[in-house]
């Protein structure tokens, strides 16, 4: 398979009997519509922690640039300017960030209205006399 910056036009609605191309566009790949069961094996060999060179330098972690500033910001805090306290609230916000950022992939991908119920929602229809 050839990987494409796009599928073409002239295939959308087109189903097709094999897979010959492919595109990577908003953190997913993209193929064209069969008209058959088709079989893919996806081998891929990926280098998460490269070397940063300079500012433009691509990170190739998914929604990772607000923990990288905040976990950097850390670290000078607590190096540079030796202020213990900001260094803990600067990384406790790389922390909530990091989990913003796989949480929201995450929830992208699973396309579900989610309904939050309260915490031990059945405590007022039980006997308040059992213990």
């Amino acid at each position: 398979m050839n990987p494409v910056p796009f599928i073409p036009h002239y295939l959308e609605g087109e189903p097709i009997s094999r897979f010959s191309i492919w595109s990577w566009i908003g953190n997913e790949v993209n193929l064209p519509e069969s008209n058959q069961d088709n079989d893919l094996k996806i081998d891929y060999v990926a280098q998460l922690f490269n070397t940063v060179a300079d500012e433009n330098t691509n990170i190739g972690i998914i929604n990772g640039e607000s923990f990288l500033h905040y976990r950097n910001a850390a670290l000078c805090a607590k190096y540079i300017d030796e202020d213990e306290a900001r260094s803990d609230s600067l990384n406790g916000e790389a922390g909530g960030a990091l989990e913003r950022g796989t949480g929201i992939e995450i929830k992208a991908t699973q396309k579900m209205p989610v309904r939050h119920r309260p915490f031990r929602a059945s405590y007022k229809r039980r006997a308040h006399g059992m213990r």
